[in-house]
């Protein structure tokens, strides 16, 4: 039987390990497995995106069975996965949305994107004359966002990060 999932606690360092994942497989999606239990996510486990794309991912089945001996081995279980959005963000995409795996599972998306946009405006200057004056936007911090699949929904949940 299941329950209601708000908040899940989840190691910092996995947190760094999964957006590192995204930077490095950047521009394509990268994926993977998280281990623990259903209270605390205590580690990542990177997998080869059999699709190698910017916008569709697959676990390759090799790194999923792995993935289930080192948990075994840790005495944890596979607890949920995780996969990034290269330049979106972290949000689940009709996609996800249509290719979850049945069960009790956590999904944590990370979007390693940074922004650089840069828009012109005319601006009248004190005389009366227009200048271009050009924004840039700033880099957005690295983001993450978690949800509990479950029958299919994906309801968010809070990452509490841990030590």
């Amino acid at each position: 039987m299941t329950h209601n999932r708000s908040e899940v606690a989840i190691r910092v360092e996995v947190v760094n390990d999964m957006l590192a994942h995204a930077r490095d497989e950047a521009p394509d999606e990268c994926c993977g497995l998280l281990l623990g239990t259903r209270d605390v996510i205590s580690r990542s486990f990177r997998a080869r995106n059999a699709r190698r794309s910017p916008r569709a991912y697959l676990i390759d089945p090799r790194d999923h069975f792995a993935a289930i001996k080192a948990a075994r081995e840790a005495g944890a279980e596979v607890v949920g996965y995780y996969h990034s959005h290269p330049v979106s963000a972290p949000d689940p995409s009709d996609t996800d949305l249509a290719e979850v795996v049945p069960g009790d599972y956590y999904y944590v998306i990370v979007s390693p994107a940074r922004f650089d946009l840069t828009q012109h405006r005319d601006r009248p200057t004190q005389r009366g004359r227009h200048s271009q004056r050009r924004r840039r936007l700033r880099f957005v911090p690295d983001r993450i966002a978690a949800f509990w699949a479950i029958e299919g929904n994906f309801l968010p949940v809070a990452l509490v990060r841990v030590g």
